[in-house]
């Protein structure tokens, strides 16, 4: 989905593991609000048009991203676009 853009940033911890910190921006004018998941984590519901998600941080930084349809049950529905971080 073209205009839906995730940020990224990477970063060591005291431990001597990764984190990446997480946010979504929806910039697609004529699209829905959409929810997105990283993992199994919803990070965004309704997501509108200019809107940012707030930041998340997450220990891994190669895990899955998905956009749904508001609602839609990511158990059981088909994504609407897909990735990994970053």
């Amino acid at each position: 989905m073209a205009g839906l853009a995730w940020l990224t940033q990477f970063r060591n911890t005291q431990a001597g593991t990764q984190t990446v910190r997480f946010r979504v921006l929806h910039a697609l004018p004529d699209a829905p609000a959409v929810d997105v998941y990283v993992s199994r984590t919803r990070v965004a519901a309704s997501l509108a048009y200019t809107r940012f998600s707030r930041v998340w941080y997450f220990p891994s930084p190669d895990l899955p991203v998905r956009v749904f349809n508001v609602d839609a049950d990511p158990n059981t529905t088909p994504p609407l676009v897909g990735g990994n971080l970053p």
